[in-house]
């Protein structure tokens, strides 16, 4: 087994982590319990161990575990980094916040029952204030970020499928309905909605001043979102297979009809089209003139975001597969679910491979150099620094 970085720096760290889980989930229970009656029973948050040796050859060392609250059976849903703080959602409602630079869990909010189906965390405005905003399907809670309290809950008209596109104090999701939807925290209301041709299974997506939505059907609606003005209009032949993207001027659709995209936002013409061997539900990933995304003939696949009508690849690797998260010291990190590769942006060469084993989730608060946060699935979360 590599070894941990975190034991060789400091030997006790197996015990301290072990003691913080204790503390964390004593401490989780006691904030849900008064009065001496008996609080509701908290799911066992295990240490998430990594290799650390291995991690620092790709730049990384560990910085410190947070331990969230999360109730039995549930498991974290989503976390989102930010400045000023660490913010994580479990499946059952329940969101706790981190500080950034401690991993100190300052506070936790349970918001709805068990039942309620969350679907995004984001920041935001209402009423004037900066707020964290949590997301059901049918209603955004509006949270104080260093304190927790709720702030206000605003219902929404229709059923909202994914997290909304933040302009403001305007939310614009998309729904089951088919419409994309926006709301105006400002008044607690819809302010316009537009129909499409069947469900809205994956985000909208902002690019420049416009907002984009993607029909399982195929239909695509590029819109002004003041007002909800269609400024152009496109077609697949069949819905997208994961999130679209923003580029540089471009959205980038990964379908189901074994096609990748590109379209212009502003006409809603279709730019080009990769023609592949089988449906895409693999994430693509914007960045820096280039666009990233696992195909399955070919492994990880880096392409010209300005390509000719039937799209360029640049390179492809077959044994590189997954998503690409971020980049530091100017090499590419794709994350397959098990195995943190190091990629060359120039030609796909793989630089250092590492495995690890437990981890739920990995993301990064910025793309280029940033920090990463392993979310373990024994529910625990480890911060990772970049090596100076």
């Amino acid at each position: 087994m590599p070894h941990d970085l975190s034991r060789v720096r400091r030997p006790s760290l197996a015990r301290l982590g072990l003691a913080a889980t204790l503390i964390a989930t004593v401490g989780a229970f006691s904030a849900c319990s008064s009065g001496g009656s008996r609080g509701p029973k908290l799911e066992q948050v295990r240490t998430l161990e990594l290799p650390g040796d291995d991690l620092a050859r790709l730049g990384y060392r560990r910085d410190w575990a947070g331990f969230p609250f999360i109730l039995a059976g549930q498991r974290i849903r989503e976390i989102y980094p930010d400045t000023d703080g660490v913010f994580i959602q479990e499946t059952g409602s329940t969101v706790s916040m981190f500080d950034v630079r401690t991993g100190q869990r300052l506070w936790n909010n349970t918001l709805a029952g068990p039942l309620t189906k969350f679907i995004s965390i984001r920041r935001g405005i209402v009423k004037g204030s900066p707020v964290l905003l949590v997301t059901s399907e049918s209603d955004v809670f509006a949270l104080d970020p260093q304190t927790g309290n709720l702030l206000d809950r605003q219902n929404l008209r229709k059923v909202a499928t994914s997290g909304p596109v933040v302009f403001g104090d305007l939310l614009i999701f998309g729904t089951s309905t088919g419409e994309v939807m926006a709301h105006l925290t400002r008044v607690s209301d819809k302010l316009w909605g537009s129909d499409l041709e069947g469900p809205i299974e994956y985000a909208p997506v902002r690019i420049g001043e416009l907002v984009a939505a993607v029909a399982r059907s195929g239909q695509i609606a590029f819109l002004e979102p003041t007002a909800g003005s269609l400024r152009g209009m496109a077609r697949m032949h069949r819905g997208a297979g994961a999130n679209p993207v923003a580029g540089d001027n471009l959205v980038f659709v990964p379908s189901l009809d074994q096609s990748l995209y590109a379209f212009d936002p502003y006409s809603g013409s279709q730019v080009w089209r990769l023609r592949t061997s089988q449906p895409i539900t693999s994430q693509p990933v914007a960045h820096d003139g280039m666009l990233y995304i696992e195909l399955a003939e070919r492994g990880l696949c880096a392409l010209a975001q300005t390509a000719p009508a039937h799209g360029s690849i640049l390179w492809s690797n077959p044994d590189v597969r997954g998503t690409v998260i971020g980049m530091r010291s100017g090499r590419l990190l794709v994350w397959s679910g098990r195995e943190l590769v190091s990629v060359s942006p120039a030609n796909g060469t793989v630089f250092d491979r590492v495995t690890i084993n437990g981890v739920a989730q990995l993301v990064t608060d910025n793309f280029v150099d940033g920090n990463l946060y392993a979310v373990g699935r024994g529910g625990s979360v480890v911060k990772l620094v970049p090596l100076r």
